[in-house]
């Protein structure tokens, strides 16, 4: 159950929700002014302008207090009081501190199950939608071995070596699913058990996405960057040579 929202949290989303998952005018907007409450004034705009905001979402901001706009709003926040256990931003205590060191890092985390275990040793493990029987096998006996030895197993909640792996993770009760789409979606669709698996199991479940983010192509290689950003390393079980797995061992490279 989601506790109430704080004052920060509801700026932070709000901000979130007008910039529409924009890192770059997310933290120019946030490093410019010292409390957000003042960021989201109907008399910023011109600043928000001069920042280099795009105008959609200045126009997004100038319509927000709109009857129409605020019941949208409403309904994101309804979905996340009944889809989320928690919601995390970057200062606050539970938020994973390995991603901090990142200017990429997310602003916001919504989440389902422990977030405790997003700050516990993980290995990703990622590759091939679809794999190899020998490739899922190797998928799920590395994420075996590692999850008996403590660490969770991290990986996008896909079909494949994805799947594989957090099948091994929960046999000791240590996989996170890191997920492209808002948090009360699936994707697959046919995930759903698993992913209901790895709630009631001790795992989790996040996503940096707002409620009705609807699986787009071009956000499962961004949620890569946060696979790898918590994990202490990246095993790629099976992959072809362009693929979005091989982007998260770059991304692994490039985090050190």
């Amino acid at each position: 159950m989601l506790n109430p929202l704080s004052q920060v949290q509801l700026e932070t989303l709000t901000l979130w929700y007008l910039v529409q998952h924009s890192l770059s005018s997310f933290y120019k907007i946030h490093s410019h002014y010292p409390q957000l409450s003042e960021a989201l004034r109907s008399n910023q705009f011109p600043t928000w302008q001069a920042l280099g905001i795009h105008k959609n979402h200045i126009q997004r901001a100038q319509q927000f207090y709109s009857a129409a706009e605020q019941q949208h709003f409403q309904k994101i926040l309804d979905c996340l009081t009944q889809h989320c256990d928690f919601i995390c931003l970057a200062n606050e205590p539970d938020y994973p501190a390995q991603l901090l060191p990142y200017s990429d890092r997310p602003p916001i985390l919504f989440g389902q199950g422990q977030s405790f275990n997003l700050s516990q040793p993980q290995i990703a493990i990622v590759g091939s939608r679809k794999a190899s029987q020998h490739g899922l096998q190797l998928s799920y006996d590395f994420a075996y071995y590692l999850a008996d030895k403590g660490f969770f197993v991290t990986s996008g909640l896909a079909q494949g070596i994805d799947q594989a792996a957090h099948h091994a993770g929960l046999k000791h009760q240590r996989t996170i699913a890191v997920m492209a789409t808002g948090i009360e979606q699936t994707y697959p669709s046919q995930h759903l058990q698993l992913r209901q698996q790895i709630v009631e199991h001790g795992g989790c479940v996040i996503t940096e996405f707002l409620p009705f983010t609807k699986p787009l192509q071009h956000n499962f290689p961004r949620r890569n960057r946060i696979v790898s950003g918590l994990s202490l390393g990246v095993l790629v079980a099976e992959a072809a040579l362009e693929s979005g797995s091989l982007i998260t061992a770059k991304l692994a490279a490039d985090q050190g």
